[in-house]
């Protein structure tokens, strides 16, 4: 992929989540309904329900309560805080650093000894969603 492309797309995801985040701050302050479009239409939850919420709730300082929506809020916080600043940087500089970090991401995620153990957490993180009913 070209890197103008890699950065359009990285940045048009990054603006989707933070106004996805947003809206979960405003629509769910309380942190006890949903946005999930999978669980909304289905009823079940997905192996990310909870994650935009856990992230609401670090943003608000609930760490515990980020912990109990779901694990991946954190993950999902900690992607933010590295990959904003760095197409943050890459803009006001012109370095490439975002795209060199993309593909060394790329490249450690393609092995197998990373991606198995990483899909059965998930697998793992959607039961427990499941039996939680997050």
């Amino acid at each position: 992929m070209p890197p103008r492309h890699l950065y359009t797309i990285s940045v048009l995801l990054s603006a989707m989540a933070l106004l996805w985040l947003a809206a979960a701050c405003l629509l769910t302050p309380d942190g006890l309904t949903t946005v999930c479009p999978f669980r909304l239409a289905t009823g079940l939850p997905c192996p990310a329900c909870g994650s935009t919420r856990a992230a609401a709730a670090i943003l608000r300082g609930n760490f515990g309560e980020a912990l109990r929506l779901n694990p991946n809020g954190y993950l999902l916080f900690a992607m933010g805080a590295v990959i904003l600043p760095l197409l943050a940087w890459d803009g006001i500089t012109g370095d490439r650093v975002y795209a060199r970090f993309y593909l060394r991401c790329n490249r450690w995620l393609q092995r197998r000894a990373v991606w198995i153990p990483l899909l059965l957490l998930v697998a793992a993180n959607w039961i427990r969603n499941i039996l939680q009913s997050v």
